[in-house]
């Protein structure tokens, strides 16, 4: 599959999630570019709550690191940036991890994983006291395959709808 540059890569996945929460009834706005930590606004079809969402997008190849001999061990990898780290856990922020995989040469549709902000924090915190590459920079956020069944399409989506409709959301 061909690579996309960078910043096709990320609008791609930003509109695809957008689309696939209108399709879920929510109203997603996207943000203006350039907008620190936050790719979108994601409210409910009564505009009464809702929560930030940031987009991080890879190609499958990139995202989904398959160990042959021990599958159990499989895991999925995006860089999510060096501030990610210090961002405070918020139970109205959640971020949207995307892998392209081949949709763009007529492969199945993208894989998208709903994940709360309070994970992400969490797991970049330990991935900077292991201190092994890649987890050693802090930048990189990794679940595990089963980490990932917990988060990933329908299942993560419900998770995001419950948080946006908890008093935890503005």
């Amino acid at each position: 599959m061909p690579r996309l540059e960078r910043r096709f890569l990320g609008d791609c996945g930003e509109h695809y999630v957008a689309s696939y929460l209108y399709g879920m009834g929510l109203v997603p706005k996207l943000t203006e570019r350039n907008t620190v930590a936050v790719d979108m606004t994601v409210a409910t079809a009564t505009g009464q709550r809702s929560i930030s969402l940031q987009v991080k997008t890879g190609q499958h190849r990139d995202t989904h690191v398959t160990r042959a001999k021990k599958p159990e061990n499989d895991y999925w990898v995006w860089r999510v940036g060096r501030k990610a780290v210090t961002n405070r856990a918020k139970a109205s922020h959640w971020y949207a991890f995307v892998a392209v995989g081949n949709w763009l040469t007529g492969g199945g549709s993208p894989e998208v994983f709903f994940v709360p902000s309070h994970f992400v924090v969490k797991r970049l915190r330990e991935n900077k006291q292991i201190g092994r590459p890649p987890f050693g920079q802090s930048e990189w956020f990794h679940m595990t395959e089963e980490e990932a069944r917990l988060h990933r399409g329908l299942i993560g989506y419900r998770k995001l709808e419950k948080a946006l409709k908890d008093k935890g959301a503005a």
